[in-house]
């Protein structure tokens, strides 16, 4: 896009410089003519400068879209697995609760006495 632009200007002040040095070489009328073609050019790259930055402007926008919805996704699934994690660590406290019940069982019975 700066290559773009920086031709435009270019061929805006090439343009405008050829232009000049012409009208010294004719009269009035060649002149204006000369200024309304200037004007004409300008206009056309003050043109081409808008559309390449609405273009820009709207890919932006795009991206942002994008990212914010990509982080809205890594948030919901980071929640999700949070859930499954704390899920997961009261299933462990309840299995170890139980274990220790039935170990504090075990070890309350008599010993048999091997034959």
């Amino acid at each position: 896009m700066k290559k773009l632009i920086l031709g435009l200007g270019v061929l805006a002040i090439a343009g405008t410089a050829a232009g000049i040095i012409i009208a010294m070489k004719i009269g009035k009328e060649g002149r204006e003519d000369l200024k309304n073609k200037a004007v004409d050019t300008i206009d056309t790259i003050n043109d081409e400068v808008q559309r390449e930055a609405d273009m820009v402007k709207e890919t932006a926008e795009q991206a942002a879209k994008d990212a914010s919805e990509a982080i809205e996704a890594v948030n919901a699934k980071t929640e999700n697995v949070k859930k499954d994690v704390d899920a997961g660590i009261k299933q462990v406290k309840i299995d170890i609760k139980k274990t220790a019940r039935t170990i504090k069982k075990e070890i309350k019975k008599p010993v048999k006495a091997a034959s």
